[in-house]
Parts: C-alpha cells; structure tokens; sequence
C-alpha cells in the first residue's frame, strides 16, 4: 500500500471545475484522527515540518507544524485546518514556504548522504520537542531514533538541556576503525611476507603465506566488527566445541574399536583367511551403526547448546530496562536504571559495546564439556554390548541396540530423558546456559545411586517394576523417596519420609510443571517461600523465563504463605487448610496477593466488605477475620510494591518541552490510588527533569 498523500496544488482547469462545488473542506483540529489526518501529515512530511510519524492522529506536534505552515503563509497561526487553511497548505510548494533544513525529499543523485545523530529517549513517556525554529520532534518512549544533522542542529540547545537532566542522551557517532585496522594489518602483513619470501620462495610457503594472511585478514575483519571482547568470546566458544567434538566421537569409537576386537576381525577375515568375507562386513556394518548412534546422542545435549541462537546482549539489556519501568516504582529514567542495577546488568550481559555486545553471554562452556563426558559414559554402560559377537543376520544387529537389562542404566535413560526434555524446554525459551548442563550431570549421578539403592530390595534386579521404578526416578527422584518410604513401613518410614520431603513444593502455584521447577532450582529457589523471598530482579536477569510469569509466580507465593495451615480448632468446623483455603479463593477469581488486594478494595466500595472477609472462616468468635489478618501481613512484604506497580494499567504519559528551556517547573504530584487495602502505592509525580519548561 503505496503512503497516503495529502492534494498537490490544482491546476487552472481544476480550479475552474470546482468553483462551483459548495461541499466545504472538513475542519481538523486536535484529537481529531482518520484519513484526513494522514493525508495532512503525509503533506505536512513532504514539507519538511513535520518529523514524527503518519499516524492519523492530529496531536501536539501535528498542531505545531500546521502553525508554522500558517504563519510562513501569512494565515493566522491557529494551528486549526479550516478550509483556508487546507487550501494554503495544499496550494504552497517547499519554496514558497521557505522551509529551508530539515525538508525530506531525499538526496539528489551523485550527492552523498547527509549526516545523522542519534537521539535516544530515556524516559518511558512520549517526549514532544518543540525547537527554535517551531519544528517538532517526537520521541515514543525509550525510543532511539536517528535524524538528520541539520535537524539535530536545531534542537541542540534544548537536547543538551534536556540530557544534563537526563531526559534524553545523545550517543556520539561511532566511527569504525575496520577498515584502518583491516589495512593496517594486511600491510604489515605482507611486509614481513615479502620479506621472508625473498629467501624462501618454494611455492609451498606463498601457498601456505597467502592463506594465512586471507585469514589474519578475515580475523582482524571479525574483530573491528565485533570488538575484541566478542572475538575472544567467540575463540573459546569455537575451542569448546572442538574438545565435545572429540570427546563425543573419540570415546564411543574407542570403546566400540577395543570391545568388538575389530582388529583381530580384520586379521581373521583379510590375513589368516578363518572368517567369512560376509560375516566380516555384517559385524562392521553394525559396529558402525552403533558408533554412529552412540555419537550422536552423546553429542544431542551439547550441540543443542553450540546451535542455540542467542539474543543480541542489547536486546536483552533493553528488554530488562523496560521491564524496571513497570516493575520498580522509584525508576523514572534510564539514568536511574543505570545507578540502581547498571553492576547487575555488566554482570550478566557484560559491559555496553557500541556494536550491541555480540550474541554470547559471559560464562564458562566447561559445564557442558563434563555433562558431555558424563553422558557419552552413560550411553557407553547402556549399549556397548561387549558379549555381542559376530554378527550373521539383521537380529544381530538389532541387538546392538539393546539395553542391559539394569536398575542403573534404566536410571541413566531416564534421567537422560529429563535432560532431553529441559534443553528443549531451554532452546525453546532462549534460556539454555552452562549451569543446565551442572544439573544434567548432578541428575544422572542421583539416578545412579538411587538405583544403587534399588537393588538392595528383595527379588530380581532385572524385574519390570523395578526397571520402571528406576526409570521415573531419573526424571522425579522424588519417585524414589516416595517408595522408600512405602517400603520403611512404621516409625522408621515416616521419620524419613518426613526428613526428605519437601515442604511447599513450587508445583503446589499454578504454572510450574517440572522443567519449571529444575530451571528455579538452577537459582537456588527450592520452594514457594524461597521463590516468594528470592531476589525477582535477578531471576529477570538470570533467566529467560517471561516476566509476567515471574510476577505471577511471585505473586503466588506471597499469597500461599501468608494463607497460612490452620492447627487450631474452630469452633464450628474443622480447621481449614491451606490448600482449602487457596482453592475456595481460586474460586473466587483470587490467585494472587495483588488480586486480594483489589477484590478487598472493591468490595469495600460495593459496601459488602463484611461477606468478602467470610471467604476464608475465621477461626473462632471474636477473633478478627482471618482474610483481614492476611491483608494486613501482606502489605509489608518486601516485593508487594513491585507487584503492585506492575500491575497498575499502562497509560501513555506526553511531555511537551519548548524552547528556550526554563527552569523546570515545580510538578504537583498526582493524587494517590487508594490505600485501605494495601494497595495504595502513591503514583508517581511528574519528575522535576520531565516537567514542561516555560
């Protein structure tokens, strides 16, 4: 769809044509938007006094650019589109208006393209820069954008005002040193090429030089574009996989070379003449199907890694700093994002780079190395098959594949499979990092020693519920406590079941299936108190995991601990749990403490606050409401005001700033959202930075 243009200036036959046309042209004004509008502002753009997007939305700086069409015309500047003056705007050509820098017709062929500067939005508000010159710039929020340098130059003065109080910031220019660095390199290069060439010419060594200057070249290439932190990033992630690669072929092809005896087959077959040519190549064939095999899902779990497509770091620097926005109430710039959490963000995606920082996060591949070997190892117990002897038919080969009948490798397979579905969990979500790869190997070690213990219950080892058993305790070694305990019947039983379970599991919140679970555990959050008392800021940044999701498991927790077990006797009916409790809430529409809150507050305006309080039962008469104690334990919590700010509705604040700048203007603070339910997070005044100059 080709942009919407405004009318061009009618011809002498149009205009007798329509003289005598009585419909009038419709008056725009602001707030008015639609068609009409995009045709005024694609016309406004092709005149070079408007630079904020076609949107069909006659605001502020729409306004602005129809008052400095008018008053160049010699029309009042009204900065209203009546019928005089859409004919004027219409009828006037960029000459006539004397519109001078800024207009956006291109660049002439054969001209070079004119120079630009960055300009970058700290705020999350929408900024309108009104310049000397009445030109309008408009920034949406955290927007970078970059104009022309003509146009920069007209709002300077204001710019640098308003980055001294750090409402906007104007990154210099990057100039690129590639080719300085490309060329710099490549002579010294050939210089010392040369010179060692005059004494040794054979066409061996200029074969050999030649490559190797076209690869300095593309290196030094790589290293202005990427910067040498990325390149030497990129070096050790390159030397890791190389070192998995041999470990993921190297040990199953040895182990599969010494246990088959396949030298003395060749011996036997090619020299002393006592094996069947046939027989021979059957054996290879599925000697080599089995190394192919035992490569491959050796090596699944750590390529999965090496192909993972990371996120550029400064996407996901930007993502964080939205989200402090709407998280963290005291943040008002990206200024203050930078002082509050600038060491966490170098710590977890590095320092600022000016090309964007690269695609790998900071971290050691040496997690992924063990888990490999760990891995390879396991495979090795379950297939190798040593007893398998010369192979004469496709059965044969077949039995190559089979696994040894054992607690321990079905315990392997499964806590194989665990790690299958975490990476792919991981891949998907573009959370998949080092320390996955820790828990990979620590599962397969539990799974080891839980069949251990497997093995010391009475009847065969090889038995299908016991193979099984061994299975599920790979994936959810809770299985195994969960048996131990049924067969420690008594005193004995309980004890130990009560010291290994866990109190409060994360799968008693809504949403937290089992790789959910393994990743939080990743962080050292084990249960619904560590994940209602855990940093939240730092899971953002150390997981990929959504932060909706984060918030809403938070906002869980707080809710399920302040819930509270009741052990004390009502005086009308048994004490009710907690998990009563959650679910006679959850049918309410309360999953959250947030969600409290704002069902207390609502049922306080309706005038039925006393039933909402009967939700929950008390616990005896006389004593206050049990929903009312919880409201006021809740309040205080250390992550409340986070949660609440979060979930206040998103509005598109607008700052209009003039020139000359003022000092800034006093801001009155808005009034307070309500505070009896615990909810009542003053909202944010207007900062003395933002407020309106003049």
């Amino acid at each position: 769809m080709s942009p919407p243009t405004f009318p061009t200036p009618p011809s002498e036959d149009s205009r007798e044509s329509d003289a005598g046309s009585t419909e009038p042209r419709p008056t725009l004004k602001t707030g008015d938007s639609g068609d009409d509008v995009m045709l005024l502002q694609a016309r406004l753009a092709a005149l070079g006094v408007l630079t904020s997007p076609v949107d069909g939305i006659f605001g502020p700086a729409t306004e602005a650019a129809v008052k400095e069409v008018q008053r160049r015309v010699g029309v009042e500047p009204t900065g209203v589109v009546d019928e005089r003056t859409a004919g004027s705007i219409a009828d006037v050509t960029e000459e006539d208006a004397d519109l001078g820098p800024g207009t956006t017709g291109g660049s002439t062929p054969g001209t070079p393209e004119p120079k630009s500067r960055l300009v970058v939005n700290e705020t999350n508000r929408r900024l309108v820069i009104t310049g000397p010159g009445g030109k309008v710039l408009v920034l949406s929020p955290l927007e970078r954008r970059t104009i022309p340098e003509d146009d920069f130059e007209d709002f300077k003065p204001l710019l640098d005002d308003l980055q001294r109080r750090s409402v906007v910031a104007l990154p210099p220019n990057e100039a690129s040193n590639a080719l300085g660095l490309i060329l710099g390199g490549a002579v010294w290069a050939l210089v010392i090429f040369g010179a060692f060439g005059l004494f040794r010419g054979s066409s061996t060594y200029w074969i050999v030089g030649a490559a190797a200057i076209a690869l300095a070249v593309i290196i030094l290439a790589v290293a202005a574009k990427l910067g040498r932190t990325a390149v030497w990033r990129w070096t050790l992630q390159l030397a890791a996989l190389v070192v998995i690669l041999a470990v993921g072929i190297a040990l199953p092809g040895s182990a599969v070379y010494f246990s088959a005896g396949v030298d003395q087959l060749v011996q036997a077959a090619y020299f002393d003449g006592t094996l069947p040519q046939d027989q021979l190549d059957l054996t290879l064939l599925g000697r080599g199907l089995q190394l192919l095999f035992l490569a491959a899902v050796s090596l699944l779990p750590a390529l999965l890694y090496f192909l993972f497509d990371r996120q550029q770091l400064r996407t996901l620097r930007e993502q964080f700093e939205r989200h402090m926005f709407r998280l963290d109430p005291s943040i008002q710039t990206l200024a203050d994002v930078r002082a509050k959490y600038g060491t966490l963000l170098e710590e977890a995606y590095g320092p600022v780079l000016s090309h964007g920082g690269g695609r790998l996060l900071p971290g050691r591949r040496s997690p992924v190395l063990v888990a490999t070997i760990v891995i390879t190892l396991g495979w090795l117990l379950t297939l190798l098959n040593p007893d398998v002897g010369l192979i004469t038919d496709r059965a044969g080969i077949i039995q190559l594949f089979q696994p040894d009948p054992s607690t321990i490798v079905f315990g392997f397979l499964g806590a194989y499979f665990f790690a299958l579905m975490t990476i792919q969990r991981g891949y998907a979500r573009g959370d998949l990092r080092p320390k996955t790869y820790t828990q990979i190997t620590v599962r397969i070690f539990v799974a080891i020693i839980f069949a251990w213990v497997l093995q010391l219950s009475p009847g065969d080892d090889e038995a299908g519920y016991l193979l099984l058993l061994a299975f599920a305790a790979g994936i959810v070694p809770e299985t195994a406590i969960v048996w131990l305990r049924e067969g420690l019947r008594g005193k004995p039983g309980k004890e130990f079941s009560r010291w290994m379970a866990e109190r409060d599991p994360l799968t008693n919140l809504e949403g937290i299936d089992l790789y959910d679970r393994a990743r939080l555990l990743d962080e050292g959050i084990t249960n619904v108190e560590g994940l209602a008392h855990h940093d939240l800021i730092e899971l953002l940044l150390q997981t990929r995991i959504p932060a909706p999701r984060l918030v809403d498991w938070t906002d869980q927790a707080i809710l399920y601990l302040h819930v509270g077990t009741s052990s004390v006797e009502t005086d009308e009916k048994p004490p009710m749990s907690r998990q009563d409790a959650i679910r006679q809430l959850n049918a309410h529409g309360i999953r959250t403490a947030t969600d409290l809150e704002q069902a207390h507050w609502e049922a306080k305006e309706r005038g039925d606050l006393d039933t909402f309080l009967q939700i929950v039962p008390g616990l005896r008469a006389g004593t206050p409401p049990r929903l009312s104690i919880i409201l006021d334990t809740i309040r205080d919590e250390e992550w409340m005001a986070n949660l609440r700010n979060w979930h206040k509705p998103v509005h598109l604040f607008e700052h209009t700033l003039d020139w000359p700048p003022s000092a800034p203007a006093e801001a009155a603070a808005e009034p307070e959202l309500p505070t009896d339910a615990g909810n009542g997070v003053p909202e944010p005044a207007t900062p003395a930075s933002l407020a309106p100059a003049g």
